[in-house]
This record gives C-alpha cells, structure tokens and sequence, in this order.
C-alpha cells in the first residue's frame, strides 16, 4: 500500500512542477493572450490593479480613463490606418519589382495573408 501511495504522491509533485514551468514559460504568456477574451483595457486594468494593488475606487477610477482614451485612440488609429496602408502598399510594389514571378506568386500570398492578419487585429471602429 505505501508503494502506491508513493508513486502517486510522486505523480503529483512531477505534475505540478511541470505545470509550473510550462506556466512560468516565456512563450506560455507570450500566447496566452490569445485565448484571453477581455478587451486591452480590462487586461491593462487587472494589471495595473494587481501591481499597484489598486482600491475598489482606484479601479473603478482608472477603468473610466482607461475608457474614455479608449474612444480618442480608436479614432487616432482610424485616421492613421489608411496612410499605414498605403506605405504597406508602397513596400509591396517595391519588393515585388526584384522577385521572379514565381516569388511573385508567392509573395502575393504571403501579402494577403498579413494584411488579413491586420485587419483582424485591427478592424474599422465605427
């Protein structure tokens, strides 16, 4: 009987050390994100509440900053957007002048798919 229990005592401390270093990983929170569903400013907010242990108040007070800039940077990054474009446009045909047209092809592809990636990450705000 204690046999087993070792074993499964042992089991148990390998887990959570190995939890613990896939957790503790760079690149476990360099991709977490991705699967976090709150907004910029809510992640930004739980951050600056956890290390400046923010009050209730506090929080409540930097959630509407946080809110209220939200607006103004949203429609700073609309006004830019389009200029952001065409200097991407502008380096595509740039690059596109050297490649064969078998790079061509490819580049095309590679081009469409940074640009939904963008688009994605950073659709029009109405």
């Amino acid at each position: 009987m204690n046999f087993q229990w070792n074993q499964i005592t042992l089991s148990l401390i390998a887990g959570l050390l190995m939890g613990a270093a896939v957790g503790g990983s760079p690149s476990f929170h360099e991709y977490a994100h991705k699967w976090d569903t709150r907004s910029p400013q809510e992640r930004m907010l739980k951050r600056f509440a956890k290390r400046l242990d923010l009050t209730e108040d506090q929080k409540r007070q930097v959630a509407t900053i946080l809110e209220q800039k939200r607006a103004k940077m949203d429609a700073l990054f609309n006004e830019m957007k389009p200029k952001f474009e065409q200097i991407r446009i502008e380096t595509g045909d740039e690059i596109r002048q050297f490649l064969n047209p078998e790079q061509q092809k490819k580049f095309q592809a590679m081009d469409a798919e940074m640009s939904d990636r963008f688009n994605k990450r950073f659709p029009p705000h109405s």
